[in-house]
């Protein structure tokens, strides 16, 4: 006797159902449909089944099994429980997974599997809600390896990203698109080797259009929100407007004669370059794609919604400016500041949603989304607040 289940494998979101159905088979051939069948979860907390083969997704999860048994034999297929995605988004890795190369890194909103290519020394690893590529050579330094098609699948999208960028690497990428050096979609972390530099910009047979250090500086170690937009027709000559936001802010654009449904992304890395600079040392804690483009007002919300980033984290701390120390010189003086979350083992996440305060908005405030004005001389403590994680930060201002 043997036992098959259909389907052999289905997605399902969070709150959904799907019945499962069991095919119960004699040794000689003959179906039996009288024969009673258990129905199980290989895991519970992602997915349930009901006695008689209603499946519903309660937690985004790869590969749980649905198993069918009957007088001790048992049948399994498979079901990928699949998140509500926010409109819009198309793919999500938040890379929950633990390993290193090799290991399968799991979209929860398409259902598309990336991968993380690599061994030995420079493999790079996932753990803890975010992928960390150590850099090094284009041959030995591991990367993420995306599904091809992500874009030219649209008329519109946007790619968003969570990203650190740990050391400096000769060109090396946030992202590389295409097929090749002729054709290819990126933003590098640097130009070279200079800090403070950096190109984004799409090849298309052979001519670069492009827009230098417009998202320079990366900060070394610390998380960014960066976004790319891609709309038909919105450039000059209704070309295709590439732009560019970081942290919820415009950084620019630029145009080129590439509508992007005749984009070849036959290949999409994180951190590998189609030519043969250095693979990033970077880390990246979430990577959405939208099938969508979306106005500086939607990417500045995407930005203070945060995304998927607040798990583990043990404690909260403010980025004052760099080199502001415990002073801030000048009265009228304005920037924005920003927090990071920390895990267990002390390594910086991103964090929006943040509360800002302060003991003495007299002397200078902080808006709710971080921008600091300073009014007159004196001591003030600036404190921080996200899901009960608290951080402060005493300044004095003088002229």
């Amino acid at each position: 006797m043997s036992v098959a289940v259909s389907p052999a494998s289905v997605d399902v979101r969070v709150g959904d159902t799907v019945t499962f159905a069991a095919v119960v088979t004699s040794s000689l051939g003959r179906q039996l449909t009288d024969r009673p069948v258990q129905w199980t979860s290989t895991d519970t907390t992602r997915a349930q089944v009901s006695p008689v083969g209603v499946v519903t997704g309660v937690a985004p999860g790869a590969a749980v099994g649905i198993r069918a048994t009957v007088e001790g034999i048992s049948g399994e297929g498979r079901v990928d429980v699949l998140t509500v995605a926010p409109p819009g988004v198309v793919h999500r890795w938040t890379f929950s997974e633990s390993g290193g190369g090799g290991t399968v890194l799991w979209d929860d909103v398409g259902g598309a599997e990336a991968r993380l290519v690599g061994s030995g020394p420079l493999q790079g690893r996932v753990a803890g809600g975010r992928v960390t590529l150590p850099g090094g050579p284009r041959a030995t330094a591991g990367y993420v390896e995306l599904p091809t098609r992500l874009l030219s699948r649209f008329q519109d999208a946007t790619i968003e990203l969570w990203a650190t960028q740990n050391e400096v690497r000769n060109w090396s990428r946030v992202f590389d698109f295409g097929d090749g050096p002729a054709n290819n979609l990126f933003i590098s972390w640097s130009t070279g080797t200079t800090y403070g530099s950096n190109r984004s910009a799409v090849t298309v047979d052979g001519t670069e259009y492009r827009r230098d250090d417009t998202l320079a500086p990366f900060l070394l170690g610390y998380p960014h929100h960066i976004v790319l937009t891609i709309t038909a027709g919105a450039g000059d000559g209704d070309v295709t407007r590439f732009a560019l936001y970081m942290d919820g802010e415009p950084r620019g654009f630029f145009d080129a004669p590439l509508p992007l449904r005749d984009f070849p992304d036959t290949y999409a890395w994180l951190g590998r370059s189609s030519h043969s600079d250095e693979t990033a040392s970077a880390s990246y804690d979430e990577l959405r794609i939208h099938d969508r483009s979306y106005s500086a007002m939607e990417v500045r919300t995407l930005f203070q919604e945060g995304g998927e980033l607040h798990r583990g984290l043990q404690s909260l701390e403010i980025l004052p400016p760099p080199g502001a120390g415990d002073r801030i010189r000048g009265v009228g003086v304005q920037f924005n500041l920003r927090a990071v979350g920390r895990d267990e083992m002390g390594d910086a996440s991103a964090v929006w949603g943040v509360t800002w305060a302060t003991s003495d908005p007299g002397v200078l405030s902080v808006t709710p989304d971080g921008t600091l004005r300073t009014h007159r001389e004196g001591r003030s403590t600036v404190s921080a607040e996200l899901d009960g994680l608290t951080a402060s930060w005493e300044v004095e201002v003088v002229r």
